[in-house]
């Protein structure tokens, strides 16, 4: 879920969970209340009903549309565990509030940039002050996950249901069971779907939203997210592979501050990611784009061997 910021009193929380539980059906099928002044937008519908809402304040209100409070259950603990680690470079929205009986999620804005369009602005705008908020943000980031996966997972999460192992269209071969095995050995809290689109970026700060699927995971599901990412992107014919490494770099050897990892093993589950991304646009009609941009398979072939090599160019983990 997209969020955004907050200028608000607690006027509009009391006033808008009324609604939320006055209206509920209302909402899921996508007919928001008009009373109160507030204005609504739908900014998307699929499993969820997710609105945009402006009063005196930026609100978005997610709602699950089966009534499945799973996913409520954890948002709540993802953000409440990342808000307990969090140093001044984190963004925290000012309120984040939810429901079971009926499920809901209310939460205040961040204000930033999604990180993988601020990565593009940096590699497509060479300044210099840019890329070094851009570097400092991925840096950040780094601090943000290892500081996650620091933390001791209760006996009421739930297991992330977007684990490295349930990727789509694939079957794995012995070599990537053993790597998937070795990968779950240590268990820890994941936010479990980290694309860059859900990390938003301001001065140089991070905030992490949308923790749908949130839960106990391996470690290396967070990080292979954010490295096949990156390593994607320097798939790109156009964009600066140096500057891209250089944010991997950055995001990796911050987390290593916190949690140490095996970077055969990263590079092992950053090559079953880019199988799952090639698995993908061969069932889709069309070029496949990384940044909007199309990006040569063949290219993105050679990079999956290089990685099955063990860590080469796009990981230059020191």
């Amino acid at each position: 879920m997209n969020t955004s910021s907050l200028s608000a009193s607690s006027g509009d929380v009391e006033v808008l969970t009324a609604l939320v539980i006055g209206h509920y059906e209302e909402l899921k099928d996508g007919n928001p209340p008009r009373e109160h002044g507030f204005r609504w937008r739908m900014i998307q519908r699929d499993r969820n009903a997710v609105y945009r809402v402006e009063g005196r304040g930026r609100w978005y209100i997610k709602i699950p549309r089966h009534a499945d409070v799973r996913p409520v259950r954890r948002e709540l603990q993802g953000a409440a565990m990342l808000a307990a680690g969090a140093s001044r470079d984190y963004l925290l929205p000012i309120l984040t509030r939810g429901g079971q009986s009926p499920p809901y999620l209310l939460t205040s804005e961040i204000q930033g940039r999604q990180l993988n369009l601020a990565l593009y602005r940096a590699c497509f705008l060479p300044v210099a002050s840019l890329r070094r908020e851009t570097l400092a943000a991925f840096s950040n980031l780094g601090h943000a996950v290892g500081r996650l996966h620091e933390q001791f997972p209760s006996s009421e999460m739930l297991p992330t249901d977007r684990a490295l192992r349930k990727l789509p269209w694939l079957e794995f071969d012995a070599d990537e069971q053993e790597t998937l095995r070795r990968a779950e050995e240590a268990r820890v809290p994941v936010h479990g779907n980290l694309g860059l689109r859900n990390v938003l970026t301001a001065s140089s700060r991070v905030g992490i939203i949308d923790f749908e699927n949130f839960g106990v995971g391996s470690a290396y599901d967070d990080l292979s997210a954010v490295a096949s990412q990156l390593a994607l992107t320097s798939a790109v014919d156009v964009l600066p592979k140096a500057f891209v490494r250089r944010a991997l770099d950055a995001f990796v050897n911050s987390y290593r501050t916190h949690r140490p990892f095996d970077v055969d093993l990263l590079a092992a589950c950053v090559g079953i990611r880019i199988r799952a991304f090639q698995a993908r646009a061969a069932r889709t009609a069309g070029i496949p784009r990384i940044a909007g941009i199309p990006v040569r398979l063949a290219r993105v072939e050679r990079l999956r061997r290089q990685l099955g090599a063990g860590p080469g160019p796009m990981l230059p983990l020191s």
